[in-house]
């Protein structure tokens, strides 16, 4: 994911995944572009739910990346 920002996009910070999941809708709809935003697991995707589904409505271009634990930790607990 660094080399990809370094190379072509922009890392924005929000104050939260619903307003990161806006953001990205409405970058998408002004580049007519992919946009991408990246939550945590279980709350933050949660949280992001709204705006991704608002983009998804209206088939706007916006990956959502999701980082969970890997299969190792999650076993464990």
């Amino acid at each position: 994911m660094t080399r990809q920002l370094s190379n072509r996009g922009a890392w924005v910070g929000n104050a939260n995944e619903l307003n990161a999941a806006y953001a990205a809708d409405g970058y998408a709809r002004i580049k007519r572009s992919l946009a991408c935003i990246v939550t945590t697991y279980g709350v933050g995707e949660l949280s992001a739910l709204n705006g991704i589904a608002g983009a998804m409505a209206e088939r706007v271009p916006v990956l959502h990346i999701v980082g969970v634990p890997g299969e190792g930790l999650q076993r464990r607990q």
